[in-house]
C-alpha cells in the first residue's frame, strides 16, 4: 500500500507505518508538519474542551456558524463547481467542527509519530511548499527555513526518502494537484521496480 497524507495527518500515517510495517510500501507526505514544530502550535487547555464543544453545538443550532463561515470562493485545483460546493458544505458541517474539537492535541500526535521511529527502507517523497502563505495555523510558517529543514529531516527517515520543493502554498492538493499526482506515480514506480538493493 502507498499512503498519501497531508499536513498533520502525516503523524497518523507514520504511526500506522510503525505498527504495521509490512502494510505500507511507500509514502507521499504533502507539506507535512514535523513533531519538532508542534511546540509552536497553540494547544487549548483541556479543561475548556467540553465548554468549547458545547458552544459549537449551540452556535450551530441557532445558525450562527453559517453566518461566520466565509465564502469559499471559486473552485480551485480542478474541482467542478458542484464538487467545490459539496466540499465547502462538508467542511462547514457541525460534525466537522465538533470532530476537530475532539482530536487529541497536536503535540500528542507528534510525539506518537516520533515514537514510531524511522520509516525503514521504503520510498518516501516529501513535498514542501515553495511559497510562504497563511496555513491552517499561521504560527507554523513564521520560521519557514526551519519548517523546510524539518521536512527534509522527515524525508531522511528513509534511506530512499527525497524532498521536493513545489511552487505552491500549503494547500498544495488544490494549488498544484499535478505535483501530488506525479509524486504518487513516482513512489508507485519505485515500489513496483525497486532496482538493485
Amino acid at each position: 500500500m502507498v499512503v498519501l497524507a497531508a499536513c498533520r495527518r502525516c503523524f497518523a500515517v507514520r504511526v500506522f507505518r510503525g505498527f504495521y510495517r509490512g502494510e505500507v510500501a511507500g509514502l507521499v507526505l504533502v507539506d507535512p508538519t514535523s513533531e519538532d514544530l508542534t511546540i509552536h502550535i497553540h494547544n487549548h487547555i483541556e479543561l475548556f474542551r467540553p465548554a468549547v464543544l458545547l458552544l459549537h453545538r449551540v452556535m450551530d443550532e441557532v445558525g450562527f456558524m453559517r453566518l461566520l463561515k466565509p465564502d469559499s470562493g471559486p473552485p480551485t485545483g480542478g474541482f467542478t463547481d458542484e464538487e467545490w460546493r459539496t466540499l465547502s458544505i462538508l467542511n462547514g458541517k457541525p460534525q466537522s467542527l465538533v470532530g476537530e474539537g475532539k482530536e487529541p492535541q497536536t503535540w500528542i500526535n507528534g510525539e506518537q509519530a516520533r515514537a514510531a521511529g524511522a520509516l525503514g527502507d521504503i520510498p518516501v517523497i516529501v513535498l514542501s511548499a515553495g511559497i510562504q502563505d497563511m496555513e491552517e495555523d499561521p504560527k507554523l510558517d513564521h520560521n519557514r527555513v526551519l519548517k523546510v529543514e524539518l521536512q527534509h529531516q522527515l524525508a531522511a527517515l528513509s534511506p530512499r526518502g527525497v524532498q521536493r520543493i513545489v511552487n505552491s502554498g500549503h494547500r498544495m492538493r488544490f494549488d498544484s494537484p499535478a505535483s501530488v499526482v506525479a509524486a504518487i506515480q513516482e513512489v508507485l514506480e519505485m515500489v513496483r521496480n525497486p532496482g538493485p538493493q
